[in-house]
């Protein structure tokens, strides 16, 4: 009797997570995908309503102190001046 009554029990609980949770799923992603579009559309309606720039149009922030030359002593030794080539 009591293996019956485990059996009972845990079939109706296994059924009541599968019935709670094909309602709750659909519905936590739903709202999870709102909240998400909802921040890409206000972060949109801030870059497009940003004052003064242009599409385009280039902004430097900041801009780095130049550094000085070093003078290298002549007891350095042979100096051969090159370029760093980018690509």
């Amino acid at each position: 009797m009591g293996l019956l009554k485990v059996l009972v029990i845990s079939i109706l609980l296994l059924w009541v997570i599968r019935a709670v949770a094909t309602w709750f799923f659909p519905w936590a992603f739903r709202k999870l995908s709102d909240k998400v579009q909802q921040e890409a559309n206000r972060q949109s309606q801030n870059k497009q309503s940003s004052p003064g720039y242009r599409e385009g149009e280039l902004r430097v922030d900041y801009i780095p102190p130049k550094k000085e030359k070093k003078m290298v002593s002549r007891k350095a030794g042979e100096f051969v001046e090159f370029e760093d080539i980018k690509k």
